[in-house]
């Protein structure tokens, strides 16, 4: 499974969420991250509706009930693409990729761009 967002700046948020707890990121080391464009039409995408959450989807660390979700999806290979939202702007969306969908090759995942954060951030 490919983990993405929805625009440049959740991408941002929700790896600055993630390395909390991780060594702090030094100059040197923030100019190391990349972010892949990623572009693919709607008809792939499968929508998880927000009423389908279980209770405890936005717990840190995540529950095993939103474990059960992506591993459903991605062995019942319903979609190529699968919108969740996002725990840390839930009215943002987050796209989940099935490399082993048969649809996956219509997605287009461009060449890396500079991905840069703001010293204010760190």
């Amino acid at each position: 499974m490919v983990y993405t967002a929805s625009t440049r700046s959740l991408a941002l948020l929700e790896v600055l969420v993630h390395i909390k707890n991780a060594k702090p990121i030094h100059s040197s080391a923030k100019d190391r991250y990349v972010l892949y464009p990623v572009a693919f039409d709607a008809a792939l995408v499968e929508e998880l509706p927000d009423s389908s959450l279980p209770s405890d989807w936005d717990a840190e660390p995540p529950k095993d009930s939103t474990k059960f979700i992506g591993d459903a999806w991605i062995s019942g290979s319903s979609s190529a693409v699968l919108s969740v939202p996002s725990v840390i702007v839930p009215e943002e969306r987050n796209y989940l990729l099935n490399p082993k969908h048969d649809s996956f090759s219509r997605i287009d995942i461009g060449m890396p761009v500079p991905c840069r954060f703001d010293p204010r951030l760190l």
